[in-house]
């Protein structure tokens, strides 16, 4: 009795004297071959120590293809841990529950900045390909990367990138990414150039599957205030061009981020993207994609 009585008091010590989260979020993507996945979910985390949060989400998942649906339950722990002021550690498991499937996905996201001008980035993820058919199969995706930023100036940044990506445990892919961004000596204008390269692949009837696919592109976008110091909007819009095995087309890419902290105890994050391709027989093919973040910090 007394060291339940103990746990319980320095359970609710760690919620009166640390920072408390209320978390909700909502999460969609669609495209114009009527594919659509819906995310909801609503949590809670506790900051135990400076370093150190953990916390809980539970919601819903939803994904939607001409006769066919498919919703799971979804339980999410996740934990952030900073060792360092130049290192962080963070992790989600996702536990989906129906009648069939149940399956337990994971990812986990490194970083460190040894000095200012330079900074690391390793991540691997296990998770649904993402479509209601995918799931029917049970294709999962695994993918595994390490990323590098340089600032060799204040208003210059390189990045490159590397990952390894399986599919169903058979379809094996490569990606390279690179990068370029100049911020405008005003600083609220920057100039972005990107490049992606996907190689190797098996072809599968169910998902996206091309030998070699690339993109292409560069763009402007802004960065600047609103309403408070703490709070942003971030808009890019550019174009550029997109291979499919032998096939070249073009690409447009633009999105929206607003997010910030309204006041010292309400927190969001507001963004939606849309890209234009024509890689498919049927004409163009368009994505949009789109989420929502509100939090309440006590």
């Amino acid at each position: 009795m007394i060291q339940k009585l103990l746990i319980l008091i320095i359970f609710l010590s760690t919620i009166v004297f640390s920072q408390n989260k209320v978390l909700t979020q909502f999460y969609f993507d669609d495209d114009n071959e009527g594919q659509n996945t819906y995310k909801y979910y609503i949590g809670y985390s506790n900051e135990i120590k400076d370093n150190l949060e953990l916390g809980i989400m539970g919601g819903f998942r939803n994904y939607i293809m001409p006769n066919l649906n498919n919703n799971y339950a979804d339980i999410r722990p996740f934990a952030v841990y900073n060792p360092f002021d130049n290192l962080s550690i963070k992790g989600n498991l996702s536990f989906l529950l129906n009648n069939g499937w149940k399956p337990i996905f994971y990812d986990v996201i490194i970083t460190y900045s040894p000095i200012d001008l330079l900074y690391f980035e390793g991540y691997v993820e296990h998770e649904s390909v993402g479509s209601a058919l995918t799931n029917e199969h049970r294709y999962i995706s695994t993918i595994s990367g390490v990323s590098m930023d340089i600032n060799p100036t204040n208003n210059i940044t390189f990045s490159v990138g590397f990952s390894y990506n399986t599919i169903a445990e058979t379809d094996i892919r490569t990606y390279q990414t690179y990068r370029a961004i100049y911020t405008m000596p005003f600083e609220w204008m920057f100039v972005d150039l990107k490049a992606k390269i996907m190689l190797g692949g098996d072809y599968n009837p169910y998902y996206f599957s091309p030998s070699n696919f690339g993109e292409y592109n560069g763009g402007i976008g802004i960065n600047i205030e609103l309403f408070s110091p703490q709070y942003y909007m971030r808009f890019y819009t550019g174009g550029g061009v997109q291979t499919v095995n032998d096939d070249v087309k073009g690409l447009f890419i633009s999105n929206i981020r607003l997010f910030g902290d309204f006041t010292p105890e309400w927190s969001t994050e507001l963004t939606y993207g849309i890209s234009n391709s024509s890689h498919n027989a049927y004409g163009s093919y368009l994505y949009n994609y789109g989420q929502i973040q509100i939090n309440y910090r006590f």
